[in-house]
């Protein structure tokens, strides 16, 4: 009788030693499958057999009627402020985070005109983010290819 509730224990034991195992490979599984390129199609499966079983999936938040209002205000908001051709130039930025118009030409022309930061940076004109010289971009590569890559 002694025996059998020994080799009871120890198979319990070791049953529970490889559920935690199995658990343990299972979480590994799992981290890698939430790395893998794959995760999109994982996920509009999962959430396709959702919307098939339940009628929606547990990411929709759907969109309230105050939502609705909100969008509303701000479309006139904007209206207001901006007018309905927006190909009109105007030297001005009227939706400044201030609420006050700023002109585009003064001040720091990367919070202004991002869109002309990278072209000035490429060209050598503007040091790159965190430099403290101006380079283009094809001389911080070549210099960059020659110290880091070829040491000796």
């Amino acid at each position: 009788m002694a025996e059998d509730i020994h080799t009871v224990r120890v198979g319990l034991r070791i049953e529970v030693q490889q559920g935690t195992k199995r658990s343990a490979h299972a979480a590994s599984l799992g981290r890698a499958l939430d790395m893998t390129t794959l995760l999109r199609a994982m996920l509009h499966v999962r959430h396709a057999f959702q919307a098939a079983e339940t009628g929606k999936v547990e990411s929709d938040d759907g969109i309230t009627q105050s939502m609705l209002v909100m969008v509303r205000m701000l479309q006139d908001e904007f209206v207001t402020v901006l007018g309905r051709d927006l190909t009109i130039w105007d030297p001005n930025i009227k939706t400044w985070h201030t609420g006050n118009p700023v002109p585009l030409d003064t001040g720091d022309y990367r919070m202004r005109r991002p869109w002309e930061t990278w072209v000035r940076v490429a060209t050598g004109r503007s040091a790159g983010k965190w430099r403290s010289r101006n380079e283009t971009w094809l001389a911080y590569a070549t210099r960059f290819v020659e110290e880091h890559f070829f040491p000796f």
